[in-house]
């Protein structure tokens, strides 16, 4: 069983160029991954979505595909104990755990990240690549 942990930026970035990551994480790892957020990351998008930016849409899209393959498919848990911020939360995550990968669109936050754990970014042609290289 694969860990997949997914950054707020990863999912924007996505969805901004018309790439569903949780759908390219469903072709990288077939059925065999599980795939955590935290709290904090839903409540960065409802808080985006009520905005007047331009990633409020984008924010509200993810929001109802986080929910709906959540529902659907069980493949989606939600980190709810967790009341610190959301780059803490997958910094402590990262050190703690071993063999997850971690799909970050943020630089800084990928070079904080423990190496122990395979990083990697979406794309614009929404491939999932290792964000060293």
């Amino acid at each position: 069983m694969k860990y997949i942990i997914i950054d707020t930026s990863s999912i924007l970035f996505g969805l901004k160029y018309k790439k569903n990551v949780f759908e390219v994480i469903k072709t990288k790892y077939i059925s065999n991954y599980k795939i955590f957020i935290s709290k904090g990351i839903i409540n960065e998008l409802a808080r985006l979505s009520k905005s007047k930016s331009k990633l409020a849409v984008i924010a509200k899209m993810a929001l109802l595909l986080i929910y709906k393959i959540r529902q659907n498919e069980r493949k989606v848990f939600i980190y709810k104990r967790s009341n610190i911020n959301v780059d803490t939360w997958i910094l402590n995550i990262s050190n703690d755990l071993k063999n997850i990968d971690i799909i970050t669109n943020d630089t800084n936050l990928a070079k904080k990240i423990h190496k122990k754990n395979k990083i990697l970014k979406i794309s614009k042609q929404g491939i999932l690549r290792d964000f060293n290289k």
